[in-house]
């Protein structure tokens, strides 16, 4: 019983800090990077990444450790191109978890199953 509170409680402190990585930084600037918003449902937890004006193969998803590298290449009127890279830590392992990619009406929706896991493991998540 005792180990079941630790294992709840560590699992709580890593969906903190988590959360926490995206108010960290107040001196990133909206042109350096894009909105994130994170969710969690029964089943899976759920990115979504605000990409005005972009195409989907300008986006790509790396999974790192316990990373999800977003980065996404964009068009300006002032220079001909610039990259915009997110790192998302999440409080658990990526390679093996089963992960699906939407981008439509200018989100990013990334789901993350809870249960469920690949073989090999991925390292680059395909966007529908």
């Amino acid at each position: 019983m005792k180990n079941e509170d630790n294992s709840r409680r560590i699992q709580f402190e890593g969906m903190e800090k988590w959360m926490e990585q995206f108010f960290d930084d107040p001196f990133t600037s909206i042109s350096e990077s894009f909105r994130v918003d994170l969710f969690e449902t029964d089943e899976e937890y759920i990115i979504e990444a605000e990409l005005p004006t972009v195409k989907k193969d300008n986006v790509q998803l790396h999974l790192v450790d316990d990373a999800l590298i977003v980065e996404v290449k964009t068009n300006t009127v002032t220079s001909n191109s610039k990259t915009l890279k997110r790192e998302i830590l999440l409080p658990f392992e990526m390679k093996r978890r089963i992960v699906k990619a939407i981008l439509k009406n200018n989100i990013l929706e990334i789901f993350i199953q809870k249960n469920g896991k690949v073989n090999p493991p991925q390292s680059k998540i395909i966007i529908e």
